[in-house]
């Protein structure tokens, strides 16, 4: 009697904790179903603000002719692609592009930031050591200049192009401006040789001072890409 009465117990035990594992599962997988599906209506949302042909043509090429308000409506795409997609591999490209716009807005604190943001994600890309080169360059502040130069020097050029051409906001970008993939690779070869000299005339600057004072004189401010 008194094992039947235990074998009964242990089978109350053994059921509630199978229904209670089985709740967890359910929850478990609701939650996930929840979370994927709230992605999936975010990148939706987000193809509601995808500019125009004609502003992401004069956003690339010429974005200093750019009124303010025209910027900023590309802006709200990028920037709301590097907030909302933070699970997403791809997101370091428009945190890139959103830091592209910042600085075109006069936000060059704001433009550094998302740039050292898609670097953290993204750590072998090019553009995006040069562009805070050439930020800081144009601010004077050539010692900095000179290291995110050297940094952008020491990026695989391989793994630069490997992810312009992966990467689904610059393959966007590229078939509604008409670009192919060797302008990648030139673009890059070129971004290179930039990168040689204003590493070594960053330096001279950082460290010479009648050098300095001459150059600043005549000194323009470079455009980031």
């Amino acid at each position: 009697m008194a094992f039947v009465v235990m074998v009964t117990y242990f089978k109350k035990i053994a059921d509630l904790l199978f229904c209670r594992v089985m709740l967890l599962f359910l929850v478990f997988t609701l939650l996930l179903t929840v979370l994927i599906k709230h992605d999936t209506l975010k990148v939706k949302a987000l193809n509601y603000f995808i500019p125009s042909e004609t502003d992401l043509r004069d956003f690339v090429f010429h974005p200093e002719l750019m009124s303010t308000e025209r910027i900023k409506d590309v802006l709200v795409y990028y920037d709301a692609g590097c907030q909302f997609l933070s699970r997403d591999p791809e997101v370091p490209a428009p945190c890139g592009t959103a830091a592209y716009a910042y600085y075109y807005l006069g936000k060059k604190e704001k433009a550094v930031n998302y740039y050292l943001n898609a670097i953290k994600r993204c750590p072998g890309f090019f553009w995006f050591y040069f562009n805070l080169g050439v930020i800081y360059y144009n601010d004077e502040q050539y010692k900095k200049a000179m290291d995110y130069f050297a940094l952008a020097l020491s990026v695989s050029q391989e793994q630069s192009l490997r992810f312009l051409l992966v990467t689904k906001t610059y393959r966007d970008l590229s078939k509604m401006l008409g670009l192919f993939p060797q302008d990648f690779g030139h673009g890059l070869e070129e971004g290179l040789e930039h990168a040689k000299k204003l590493y070594l005339i960053s330096r001279l600057l950082a460290e010479n001072k009648d050098f300095r004072a001459q150059v600043e004189r005549k000194k323009i401010n470079l455009r980031i890409f």
